[in-house]
This record gives structure tokens, sequence and C-alpha cells, in this order.
């Protein structure tokens, strides 16, 4: 349970203090247009502080949808490298875990 409560998953990155991850999925999640993606954009959103999904280009047509943690920053480079750390570390806790119950 100390895991949940790392600062990875609950607590900021950085900066000043804003919900925690699983409280912006919860709020945001939602309001994706997709019934499955936006619990990981959410979670992702809320752990990086940063704003996601929102309207958007497609060829010719303009989608308004609404942001994932309205009031993150804009994603950048940096944001990337932040999300992609973030992910491999939960793999490797995914690996942890999978690990442990095959030996049960």
């Amino acid at each position: 349970m100390k895991l949940l409560r790392s600062k990875l998953l609950w607590q900021p990155l950085e900066g000043k203090a804003r919900p925690p991850p699983a409280a912006v999925m919860l709020r945001d999640a939602r309001h994706h247009r997709s019934p499955n993606a936006g619990w990981p954009e959410g979670a992702m959103a809320g752990a990086l502080n940063v704003r996601l999904s929102g309207p958007r280009v497609y060829g010719e047509e303009i989608a308004d949808e609404p942001w994932l943690n309205a009031e993150g920053t804009e994603a950048d480079a940096t944001t990337l490298r932040r999300a992609l750390t973030l992910y491999l570390r939960a793999m490797f806790v995914l690996a942890v875990v999978l690990a442990l119950v095959a030996l049960i």
C-alpha cells in the first residue's frame, strides 16, 4: 500500500500542489470521447500535470473535445520523456507483481 501513496503515483512530480492523478482520472475520464481511453489518459494527464486530448483538427474537420486535466500545462518534449519514464516504472511494477503471482 505504501507504493500507491508514493511520490510517483499520488503526489506532484514537481512544483505546486495539485489534485492526485487518481482524482484527475476519476473527474475527467468520462468526458473523453472513448469510454476506454479516458481512464489512462486522465491518469497520465494528472501524473504529469499536463492537459491532454482537447480540441484538434482532423483534415478539414475540427474535433471540439474537452481537455483532460484542463488546468495542466502544455505538453512538450520533456513531458514525453517523463511519460515514458513513468510508463517504464509502471511496467516494471507490473512485471514484479506478475512474477510474484506466478510463484504462488
